[in-house]
């Protein structure tokens, strides 16, 4: 059995996703948090949503690194 790596499932589509998605999370998170704590709020939420999503993002990364071998070890079994 060969087994290769195709182009478009390289990783650079899952980060690109991942990216996404944690973009769409903070801006939904700073609309609800400025319905729920107002508009006087709006630097401090903005900054706490920023940094969360970096936080997010990166764990997805890691997490995603860290469960793929463990998967494909399993898959190869």
């Amino acid at each position: 059995m060969t087994l290769e790596v195709q182009e478009w499932c390289a990783g650079l589509i899952t980060t690109k996703l991942t990216g996404l998605e944690v973009n769409v999370l903070r801006v939904a998170g700073t609309g609800l948090g400025l319905e729920w704590y107002g508009v006087a709020s709006r630097h401090a939420i903005k900054e706490w949503m920023g940094w969360g999503a970096t936080a997010l993002g990166v764990g997805q990364v890691v997490g995603l690194g860290l469960a793929l071998p463990w998967l494909s070890s399993r898959r190869a079994r």
